[in-house]
């Protein structure tokens, strides 16, 4: 009878199990490499690893206290990883990536596998790290290798271990070590790790930490660097680097034998609302993953193309370019209440936005009135400012028409070469004359002095930060409001241009925030500015049945 491993392979090979190119590819290998003479697979090696990750238990969730039962797509990838020996005994495999979408279980595969590393491996002094770009992240898998051990449901095998929270840290037989890890380490230096877990490996912007860990390894015989990871934005990192590496061994273009590589999502020409292709990238799809709520999912997704490139990162692990759009365009073009002027807003309250520039480029000050009176949607003034040699220079290089907008009244040209502070809160007093705006939320990073001007006039400020804490809640209704025709922007050229350029940067924990990075040339201020507005709204409870958590303005 074969091998677990072996069995799957197979069953992937002859199509009896669906699956995708690359995942075929490594099946196929698998196959093939059982004919070699320089490297054997260890049965009895890829079994007792198996068996030990299907003797930790669960811990929360519908399977609490229920031991871990390895799926076969798991036995096969836990199978190789330790089953494939050198000539001399060794593990083959010093790494592995493996790339599956959310809610397949990885987190938890590669906290038993870090568990195996600490106690089962036969490693001297072993030390194991959870690794990500936060430790909040590192934690994750860590955390759930701490609570295995601690619901193990055996009091002997539990009694073994030490675990510390200050700094956290899974002790066994008073040498080896479980240690989460992140790039805000204040030492890297030191590390001699038997095995390292690079978890949402894709949200890695620096490889640093990466070749920390690799350089690391050397004075291990048999080490283990486990990198898993869904797919992403960032096409140009050292994820997709490493993906592109394992495609290239499983296709036979580049020798890697150290490196066991697999990676679940859909066909080039699949249909992204097709359930044949969702199964294909989802190994635990009708297990952990369910056809209803994916398709649930897909329905949300459609409307917005923010959601739907998460919708192919995170459920598809389909690799998305950070150019693409996030506001519906389409959508966009039509908030729009054309019997609203801005006379008829004269007196109304509203929250105000403001995003200055340093030294000279293009500056935003934004009014958001919410629902109110005869008006049903919320009404958004955007006031820019810019120097004129920026309104020329600016247009010189890229083609964007500042001229045109500024003698349309879009741009408002401030005098001299730079920002001129004055000037600007000099017409944001204005508008407080015109207007009941009831805070002005400001980028304490760029603001200067001229906030404090601002409050000697008596006017409310309060200080916004340009994290994922503080910028998610309020970017994710402004989206919902567009996509809801709950807005009205007057048309506004400049923004509109605008809102084209904006893309959003997500963190792993799903938080979002408009990107400025990508092109300087595509400027988001305006919108900036809005969603800041937004965010000092829902703190004074507009919008009180927002589904998203409280603002943090400092985040």
């Amino acid at each position: 009878m074969p091998h677990p491993a072996t069995d799957y392979a197979s069953q992937v090979v002859s199509g009896e199990i669906v699956s995708c190119h690359w995942v075929r590819l490594a099946c196929e290998r698998h196959l093939r490499d059982l004919e070699r003479d320089d490297i054997y697979f260890d049965e009895e090696a890829a079994d007792h690893a198996i068996n030990f990750v299907q003797s930790m238990r669960h811990y929360k969730g519908q399977w609490a206290g229920e031991p871990l039962t390895l799926l076969p797509w798991q036995k096969f990838i836990v199978g190789c990883i330790f089953g494939w020996k050198r000539e001399t005994g060794l593990r083959r495999f010093s790494h592995a990536y493996i790339a599956v979408p959310r809610k397949n279980g990885k987190s938890t595969l590669a906290a038993a596998i870090g568990n195996y590393m600490l106690f089962a491996d036969g490693e001297a002094a072993a030390e194991v790290y959870s690794a990500a770009t936060t430790i909040n992240q590192a934690k994750i898998v860590w955390n759930d290798a701490s609570q295995m051990i601690k619901k193990s449901g055996d009091p002997a095998f539990t009694e073994l271990f030490t675990h510390r929270k200050q700094p956290s840290a899974i002790e066994y037989d008073e040498t080896s070590c479980f240690k989460p890890l992140s790039r805000e380490a204040d030492n890297l230096d030191g590390l001699n790790p038997s095995c390292a877990i690079l978890d949402e490996f894709h949200a890695m912007k620096s490889p640093d930490l990466h070749n920390v860990i690799n350089s690391a390894f050397g004075a291990r015989q048999q080490p283990l660097f486990l990198q898993i990871t869904t797919a992403g934005a960032n096409t140009d990192g050292i994820c997709r680097d490493l993906e592109n590496h394992v495609k290239s061994v499983l296709e036979q273009a580049a020798n890697d034998d150290s490196y066991f590589g697999i990676v679940y999502t859909i066909d080039k020409g699949d249909e992204i609302d097709d359930p044949v292709a969702w199964k294909k990238a989802n190994p635990n799809f009708g297990e952990s993953v369910y056809e209803e709520s994916f398709a649930q999912a897909y329905d949300r997704a459609k409307s917005s193309p923010r959601l739907l490139a998460d919708f192919k990162t995170k459920r598809l692990n389909v690799w998305v370019s950070v150019s693409e759009g996030w506001l519906d365009m389409l959508k966009w073009q039509e908030c729009l209440e054309p019997e609203v002027t801005e006379e008829d807003l004269l007196g109304c309250y509203c929250y105000a936005g403001l995003d200055l520039a340093q030294v000279s480029d293009l500056s935003a000050f934004a009014l958001l009135f919410p629902p109110q009176d005869e008006f049903e949607k919320w009404q958004l003034l955007v006031r820019f400012f810019a120097p004129e040699a920026t309104i020329n220079e600016s247009e010189r290089k890229t083609q964007v028409p500042y001229k045109p907008w500024k003698d349309e009244g879009l741009i408002i040209e401030t005098p001299g070469d730079v920002t001129d502070y004055r000037f600007v809160n000099k017409q944001i007093l204005k508008e407080f004359k015109d207007y009941d705006i009831r805070t002005l939320a400001f980028d304490r990073t760029f603001s200067h002095a001229m906030i404090q001007e601002l409050q000697d006039e008596g006017i409310d400020v309060a200080a916004f930060g340009q994290g994922f804490v503080s910028m998610s809640t309020p970017t994710k209704d402004f989206e919902r409001m567009v996509l809801g025709g709950e807005l009205n922007h007057f048309g506004n050229k400049v923004l509109t241009w605008m809102a084209g350029n904006s893309i959003v940067k997500t963190d792993p924990a799903g938080n979002i925030k408009p990107d400025k990075s990508h092109d300087t040339s595509k400027k988001i201020d305006g919108i900036v500015a809005a969603i800041m507005a937004l965010g000092v709204a829902l703190a004074d409870g507009e919008l009180n049945d927002s589904p998203e958590s409280p603002i943090d303005f400092w985040g």
